[in-house]
């Protein structure tokens, strides 16, 4: 069935219905985010697996922080690694492996998608406002409480360029 479904998206002239409801609308992924035992060695697999094809960058304002993060913001692929097993992330992969971390959302507007969580029995576990940075003049956080969402950590995010 989801071979069907995936050869379907990729017919010419083909689109599929964007379903929409009033208030809080989904505009696409923009990361999901691996939690990893190895850094350095899940950077090779995935560079393998897409052919070279990925440009992680690395956090130079984290490069002394608890976790080594590296990003390919084109491929929407974050590799998450805690620099040491005692903190609450360090913790959490002895515990659980590797596995998905967290996935990003981008959504058209911050108030309407915590309105929305809250309005569906949600608990949002931190909120958090960049403020304006770079080209970005909104860029909001909210993180969907792990226990609601079958152990995945959602993060709704509002970005607008300037």
């Amino acid at each position: 069935m989801m071979v069907i479904f995936q050869e379907r998206r990729l017919m010419p002239g083909h689109e599929e219905p964007r379903v929409t409801r009033p208030g809080l609308e989904v505009l696409g992924l923009q990361r999901a985010e691996l939690l990893v035992s190895d850094a350095d060695a899940a950077e090779e697999t995935y560079a393998r697996l897409f052919a070279g094809q990925l440009d992680f960058e690395r956090d130079v304002d984290a490069a002394s922080g608890p976790l080594d993060c590296r990003v390919d913001w084109n491929f929407g692929l974050e590799l998450v690694h805690p620099r040491s097993s005692e903190d609450k992330i360090g913790k959490l992969l002895a515990d659980k492996g590797e596995h998905v971390f967290t996935v990003v959302w981008d959504v058209n507007d911050f108030e309407l998608a915590r309105q929305h969580v809250l309005a569906n029995g949600f608990e949002i576990q931190r909120e958090h406002d960049f403020g304006a940075h770079g080209a970005l003049a909104v860029h909001k956080q909210m993180v969907v409480r792990p226990t609601n969402t079958h152990g995945l950590q959602v993060i709704f995010q509002e970005r607008r360029m300037e």
